[in-house]
Parts: structure tokens; sequence; C-alpha cells
């Protein structure tokens, strides 16, 4: 009884084992095949949708089913547009094919006797084989034959320049053929003076002997040799370098760039697609901006510089914000991408506001560092104002009521210094920086309700600016700088700062302190 039982459990042991490993694997298998794809075949014309008809969206198990029911191999089966067989770097058409030679070759007047390509001839790029893998009317492309033009640092045998491999190979083996023949008849003709002359030693004879017969035996072996090659096949004297295709060059837009950068400066062009929408529109930008060429529009990349290749499915994402006053402080930005982007100034965002709804887009200090516009007039080093767009916690900016308010997200606010009235005052004129919110008017930044070293709860995150850090940054260029010096404690426990003073007057005071 007392075996049946352990045999029992045994049993149940084995088996839960093989359930456990089975059954998630059987539900793994259906997971991927149920996956779909666009299906392609590789037939004799090119790759083909299955029966040549519209794409067909298979799993991977039906594609290969419905290339092998035609008597054809699967060429891919596409998740995205990246892996379409038009996207082969190796398939060109016809006129692909004489950009890529004439990119190649370049321009026949500009060669010198140093240039390194010369085509002679280009008729023979495009390859008339139709590869299984490209699309219909696409082929393989090859660099022109002899297209390589080297000058030789060492002559060989008079060549002074090669145009090919096998050239410069055939001419290295020629030459080192007759070099050997030659080094053997030397060799003999050495033997034999050091016979004739061996008379007064018979040491020296018997070298010079030994000499002509191991000269005669390398003669006759290099001569056998190249006599064998040349019966049995003269091409192996040479060497035949096959001929590989080109590689197609496919433009990728760089990462961050806007269409309005692409078009601009590297003059896509660009087509634009409705938002949510996989049909393109077929409408090409200009430069202008009409309704589809605006933040939250997305463009299609359809042909890089000179009509290039693209990758398929590449995008962008347009930027303009058409508001007439995008100036200063009134300057819009598109935030965020594609449909979900927005056009925003700078004192529009704050926690909870009526421009932000339907977005993801929160305030913080390195969104409200996109607005910022830097130095105005003036010179680099003493500008003649500062325009900056910082975040606070402040209420005051952020419909609070001059509440800090630690667990909200903060505000962007306005940061206007006039630095050519601030040099007149000196350090202390830092005190009176005006800060500006679109929806709650001006307020000055003071050290009593913008210092977040002195805003509890907020654990010195209140704000991405305070008082001391503008005083000592100096931004407006004060002569000898600006410090403000240490905090000390009074009587009653309560922090106290001194205010902003020229740097030499600063380091005094902490002296005095400490």
């Amino acid at each position: 009884m007392i075996v049946f039982q352990r045999n029992k459990t045994t049993f149940l042991a084995i088996m839960l084992m093989v359930y456990s490993f089975f059954v998630p694997y059987a539900s793994v298998q259906a997971q991927v095949a149920v996956r779909n794809c666009d299906c392609f075949c590789a037939t004799k014309e090119g790759t083909k949708p299955p029966g040549g008809g519209a794409i067909k969206v298979l799993s991977v198990s039906d594609c290969q089913d419905a290339c092998k029911a035609q008597k054809d191999k699967m060429a891919v089966c596409a998740f995205d547009l990246t892996q379409y067989p038009a996207q082969n770097q190796n398939c060109f058409t016809q006129e692909q094919c004489k950009t890529a030679v004439n990119e190649y070759c370049g321009d026949p007047a500009s060669k010198d006797e140093t240039s390194s390509v010369v085509c002679k001839s280009k008729e023979d790029s495009f390859d008339s084989y139709q590869p299984p893998e490209c699309m219909p009317g696409s082929h393989y492309c090859y660099a022109p034959k002899n297209s390589t033009n080297v000058r030789l640092n060492i002559q060989i045998g008079g060549l002074v320049r090669v145009d090919n491999l096998e050239t410069y190979v055939g001419t290295l083996f020629q030459w080192m053929e007759g070099a050997g023949i030659l080094l053997a008849i030397v060799f003999i003709m050495v033997g034999g003076l050091q016979y004739a002359l061996g008379g007064i030693s018979s040491d020296q004879m018997s070298k010079g002997k030994d000499r002509i017969k191991n000269s005669t035996m390398g003669l006759i072996l290099l001569i056998c040799s190249i006599a064998i090659i040349e019966l049995i096949n003269p091409q192996l004297s040479s060497v035949s370098v096959p001929r590989l295709p080109m590689i197609k060059t496919v433009n990728v837009t760089g990462a961050g760039k806007s269409c309005e950068t692409l078009h601009d400066i590297e003059k896509f062009e660009v087509a634009t697609i409705t938002p949510g929408s996989n049909n393109a529109v077929q409408t090409v930008y200009t430069g202008q901006h009409t309704d589809s060429f605006q933040c939250g529009k997305i463009g299609m990349v359809t042909a890089g510089p000179n009509n290039t290749e693209v990758a398929a499915g590449t995008s962008c994402n347009f930027s303009y914000c058409p508001y007439e006053k995008n100036t200063g402080f009134t300057k819009e930005r598109c935030i965020g991408g594609g449909p979900q982007a927005k056009c925003l100034m700078c004192g529009k965002i704050f926690d909870g506001s009526p421009f932000l709804e339907g977005t993801a887009i929160q305030p913080s200090a390195s969104l409200c560092g996109q607005f910022t516009i830097g130095p105005i007039g003036g010179t680099p080093e003493q500008p003649s104002s500062i325009e900056r767009c910082v975040w606070t916690k402040d209420g005051d900016f952020n419909n609070g009521a001059g509440i800090i308010k630690a667990s909200s997200s903060g505000a962007c606010a306005y940061m206007k210094m006039d630095c050519e009235a601030i040099r007149k005052v000196g350090c202390s004129g830092y005190a009176d920086v005006m800060l500006n919110n679109v929806v709650e008017g001006d307020e000055p930044l003071v050290a009593a309700d913008t210092d977040p070293e002195e805003i509890a709860g907020c654990g010195g995150s209140c704000a991405n600016f305070s008082y001391k850090t503008v005083c000592e940054e100096n931004p407006c260029g004060i002569p000898g700088g600006c410090k403000m010096p240490v905090v000390i404690k009074n009587k009653l426990s309560k922090d106290v700062r001194l205010a902003c003073m020229p740097a030499v007057a600063g380091a005094i005071m902490e002296a005095v302190v400490k």
C-alpha cells in the first residue's frame, strides 16, 4: 500500500511538470501565430503579395503556406514599413542606379592624374537579372568595370597605373616568374664561375657543382610549374574578383528634427498625413504654413536631398505656431509631438491650466526652460535685457493666491531683467527683478516669498531659481560680481538673509559673521 501511494505521488509530480512545461509553451506558440503581418512572396518576377494582387495581412505560418501554394518562398512578412521589400538596400530601380553610379563616378571634367575613380563606361551597371527578393523592376546595381584607377608607388615591370585588381595580380605574377628565372640563371652563372676558379681548392669546386645543380633544379621546377598551370587552367595564374552590388543610400531623419528643419536645411520634400490616419495626403510642403502644416500635424518624409530614397514610414512633426504676437514674452512654442502637440506660451503653463487639457504636459524646469529667450541687445557680457521662463511652485503664478503648493507640479513664469537699470543701481537691483504671468499679473522677485531655501515643505525644490542664485550668477554683468552672504539667525531663531551686494563687500561680511 505504501509503495502504491509513493508511485501515485511520483506519477502526479511528473504529470504536473509536463503540464507546466508544455502548456505555457503552447500558449506562447499560439500568441506568436496570431501576430499578423504584410505578406510578400519571392517570385521570378520579383517580390509580390500572394496571388500578385493587393497586400494581404496574414500570420507568419499562413504567409508561408500561401507562398508555398504557388511554389514560391516567403520573401518577408513585414510587421512595419521598414521591413517592406522596397527598403532592401541592394535593390535599385534603373533611375536610382543611374543616380548612384553618377555619384560614385563624379564629374569626369574634374578628374586629374591623382584621381582614384575613372569610369570608362556605365552601361553595365544595372543588372538585367530580376532578383526574387527585390520588387519588380528593381535589380542589383554594380559599380562600373575598370572604374578604379590607382597610381602605384612602386612600378611593376613598367606598370604605373592599374584599373583593377586582376591586372595588378597578373602583372605581379608575371614579374615574379621572370624574376625567379633570372635569379636561377644568375646562380647557375655564379656556380659555374665558382667551379672554374676552384682548381686551387677542391672544396670550392664541390660547392660550385652543388650550386649549379640546385639552381638548375630550381629553374626546372619553376618552368614546369608554370607549364602545368598553363596546361591545367591559365586562370589559376590570375585573380578574378567577383563584382559586389552597390548599397543603396537611404536617408533617415535625425532624432528631434522638425519638418521645418528638414525642409529648410536638408531640402526634404514632405507630404502630410491626417492625424490618426494611415492615408497620406499628397500635398507637398513648400514652406507655407497652412492648416495642414502647423503644430499638431504630422508629415511623411517621401524624398531626401536630390530626390534620394528615404526609409518608408519616416515621419516628422510640424512645429509652427501661428499666434500673431509670436515675439518676446508672447512667443508660442509647439510642445509635444503628433496630434497631442499644442502651441503654448510660458505663462499658460501651470498646474490645472485649461490650456493643458487633453495633454500629458506638466510644468517642469526643463519644459519652462524651452521658452527662455536669453540676452537681448548689448553685448554677451553686458546685455541690455534678459528674458527667461522659470519654474516655481509659488501660488502667485499658479492660481494659489501666493501660497506655496509643495504637492503641485508648479508653474512657468516669465522673468525679465532690465539690465541697464540694474547696472545703474548695482547688485541690490536684482531684488527688483520682475516675474510675470499671463493669468495672474506682475509680481516682484523678493527673498521672502520666492527663495526655495526659505520655503518650508518643499525640500529645496520649490523653484529652479532664487534671489541668491540670480544675485551670484550676475547675469547682467555688474563689474566686480555680486554675492549674497550666508544666512544668520537672530535672537528669535528666525533666518535673516542679507541683501545682494558687491562680491568684495559680501566676502568681508561673511568673514565678519563667521
